[in-house]
């Protein structure tokens, strides 16, 4: 259009020269009004990509963490803490990196759930695991002690050298949030799988036939087998059960179990009510917790 216009001017002066300049002029008028809204790249109903590393932060990672996630991840909590000056002071790796300092000692390294099933297997020593809420894992050079955050205590013995410490309620848009603190009161030669299921009133809940619930096959998002816990580690075990708004529920049932070539064996099951102050600091659980192992059954 640049050409045309500059060969219509040299070759038609007078008045021709007026029609290409208003020519032109109308052109840049449709063009701003037909693609700016198109260009225009503010407040996007589809632009999402914040949100990963905002769910990321939501962890309440502690100050100094190192963080490994998948690349989408890294980029975009990279642009939070750069750009919108959220939690400066969280440092972003990528994987080479993160082996690195891995292996040379580092501590307060994390890496997402997304992340994990990548980079432990490269690991080396064999690291020891831990929630720290709904995307992040925790690796520690030593077994974990830590119940922070734990609310409520139910110090209830499932069997074979298991131990459910306590609990947190985590806040969550929807459904539940819990966070069980697990301690090895020796080792353990079976790898458990756990369910969480809400009650309410003491029964299970159902929606469309389905039962609520939410099972890892090991603690820690699937990626911490017990076989492989020390004696008197503490581990934090994260679960979210989504739940559809008109269900409610007052109570929880913890079920440890063992998958075997004939189904699954139950180790036990520990049921609770949930404390009603979510924010309650640790203290006596607000009421007893209640054991059911596989040899109460008779």
């Amino acid at each position: 259009m640049g050409i045309l216009a500059d060969r219509a001017w040299r070759r038609f002066p007078g008045w021709p020269r007026g029609l290409v300049v208003a020519g032109l002029v109308l052109l840049l008028i449709n063009r701003v009004w037909v693609n700016f809204p198109d260009a225009d790249q503010r407040d996007k109903p589809g632009d999402t990509a914040l949100e990963l590393g905002q769910t990321i932060v939501a962890d309440e990672p502690p100050a100094g963490a190192i963080i490994n996630g998948r690349y989408e991840e890294n980029l975009s909590l990279q642009y939070l803490t750069t750009i919108w000056g959220e939690r400066q002071e969280l440092r972003v790796v990528i994987t080479d990196d993160f082996l690195e300092l891995w292996a040379s000692g580092a501590e307060n390294l994390y890496l997402t759930k997304e992340a994990a099933g990548f980079v432990l297997p490269k690991l080396s020593p064999r690291p020891h695991l831990s929630s720290q809420g709904l995307q992040l894992i925790a690796l520690k050079h030593e077994a974990g002690r830590d119940t922070a955050p734990m609310a409520d205590r139910l110090d209830a013995d499932v069997g074979d050298n298991l131990r459910l410490l306590g609990y947190y309620r985590g806040p969550t848009e929807a459904g539940l949030h819990l966070a069980l603190y697990w301690q090895a009161t020796g080792s353990m030669d079976t790898d458990y799988a756990v369910s969480v299921r809400p009650t309410q009133g003491g029964e299970l809940l159902f929606h469309d036939g389905q039962l609520l619930q939410q099972d890892h096959a090991h603690p820690v998002w699937g990626h911490y087998p017990t076989s492989a816990w020390k004696r008197d580690e503490v581990v934090r075990d994260d679960y979210v059960v989504d739940l559809p708004p008109e269900v409610g529920y007052d109570g929880v049932s913890v079920v440890v179990y063992s998958v075997t070539d004939g189904g699954f064996q139950e180790l036990g099951t520990v049921s609770f009510a949930l404390s009603t102050n979510e924010e309650s600091t640790q203290g006596p659980v607000s009421c007893p917790a209640s054991v059911i192992r596989d040899s109460d059954r008779g």
